[in-house]
């Protein structure tokens, strides 16, 4: 990626399902990245209600490749921080983004005419 750093959010995604006792249960999404499996870098990241295919790279995530997002976490630089230097003018890197996912029934092609033509 060509951009500047402080330019693009720091991207993870989780799977959150179901536990008992009425609890959630959360399992990150390990993406393949330039930065490792941490973070993804995403200038433009989807919003709660968007649609987004995950691959996870351990191939242990059930559900998808479609997931819908349920919400997101915004974690910006604290000034003084390793991401945000004393003295400097400006974060040298972006936000880190927690997003959480569920399993999409469906993608956005739902009740698609089984032969696919036009109507």
């Amino acid at each position: 990626m060509t951009e500047d750093p402080k330019t693009f959010a720091r991207v993870t995604f989780s799977v959150r399902r179901p536990a008992p006792g009425r609890h959630w249960s959360y399992q990150r999404v390990s993406l393949d990245s330039p930065y490792g499996s941490g973070f993804v870098p995403m200038n433009f990241p989807p919003a709660v209600g968007d649609l987004i295919v995950l691959q996870d790279e351990r191939d242990d995530i059930e559900g998808g490749p479609v997931f819908r997002v349920v919400g997101r976490q915004w974690a910006h630089s604290n000034y003084g921080s390793p991401s945000w230097p004393a003295n400097a003018p400006e974060p040298k890197e972006g936000p880190l983004l927690d997003i959480v996912v569920e399993p999409a029934d469906e993608g956005i092609f739902r009740n698609e005419k089984p032969d696919g033509g036009s109507l």
